[in-house]
């Protein structure tokens, strides 16, 4: 793959947004241009650095105006956004690449109108996403072991601003108290009981009636997933939780806390490389488990949680 000329990067979900900026930023000395598109807007895009449009409407004018020589797209399972990139990209033969930052729905992830849409390349994390991308009937001969150009710029991070700070902007005063998130993905919208065997719902309403009964000397922060639906939680939300805007400052979040907490998600393939404590808390017979293979964290369930946060005090 040649990454040179005008480049029209495009993303929607924040774990493709994460990975397309760190590309962006990655081989923008070497482009002509560099233009970015979205339709969603995160909090922590301004940390790259770099200008995102967001909200386009006529993508066809994106094309006709920009000519780009090439496209580099995330990939979602809740939108079509980038798979619209990829078909224009196609009809004008002008190469075409998709990143898939995860182990998970790959079908789901490059179908449009529910017909298959594919680039020119499918860039995986390695080569256990290759073969789990080739058994859900992708096509071998189009994907490539690409690694994760986030991780990379997560390996060099650094909050700009103090813990103190940080901690304050998000309502926390007594700096005396560890730091330990929740970040639950939303496998309610995906079938998660279906899928796993359980879903954020089941752990979540567990959880309140375990920490309804357990104080811990700590700051328990819960951070929702941008797609979590909060409706679907809003009732099983323990009072000792500080509920955090799903906006909030992933970076700073990971790299100030001293446990992070989840199920499958990206949030803790990135707390691992910023070497911090995973947890992974899972309550219920696990079907499929995509991180199993990855060896990140620690699998917990609600006792040996309560050991791990007794020994904060």
């Amino acid at each position: 793959m040649k990454f040179n000329g005008r480049g029209l990067f495009v993303y929607s979900d924040p774990g493709a947004a994460k990975a397309v900026l760190s590309q962006a930023i990655k081989t923008e000395d070497v482009l002509q241009n560099v233009r970015i598109y979205s339709n969603r807007e995160f909090g922590f895009v301004t940390q790259f650095g770099l200008k995102v449009l967001t909200h386009p409407q006529n993508i066809k004018e994106i094309f006709d105006v920009y000519k780009p020589d090439f496209v580099f797209t995330g990939t979602s399972y809740t939108t079509d956004f980038e798979m619209t990139f990829i078909e224009e990209a196609t009809s004008r033969k002008i190469p075409s690449y998709s990143y898939v930052d995860h182990y998970l729905l790959f079908r789901k992830r490059f179908q449009i109108n529910d017909r298959d849409c594919y680039p020119d390349e499918i860039l995986v994390i390695d080569e256990r996403a290759k073969q789990l991308a080739i058994s859900e009937g992708l096509p071998a001969d189009k994907i490539f072991i690409f690694g994760n150009p986030y991780y990379e710029y997560l390996s060099m991070y650094k909050p700009s601003i103090s813990k103190e700070q940080f901690l304050n902007s998000i309502g926390i005063v007594d700096l005396t108290k560890h730091i330990v998130v929740f970040a639950p993905e939303p496998l309610s919208n995906i079938n998660g009981k279906d899928r796993y065997g359980f879903d954020e719902i089941d752990v979540l309403s567990e959880l309140k009636k375990f920490l309804d009964i357990h104080d811990f000397h700590c700051h328990l922060l819960l951070k929702p997933h941008p797609n979590q639906d909060m409706n679907k939680i809003a009732n099983l939300l323990s009072e000792k939780f500080i509920l955090l805007s799903s906006d909030s400052d992933t970076n700073a979040l990971i790299y100030y806390s001293d446990i992070v907490i989840g199920f499958f998600s990206n949030f803790l393939i990135e707390a691992e490389k910023m070497n911090k404590k995973i947890l992974r808390l899972l309550l219920f017979k696990v079907e499929n488990d995509p991180l199993l293979e990855l060896n990140i964290g620690k699998v917990v369930n609600l006792q040996e949680l309560e050991s791990e946060l007794k020994c904060l005090n």
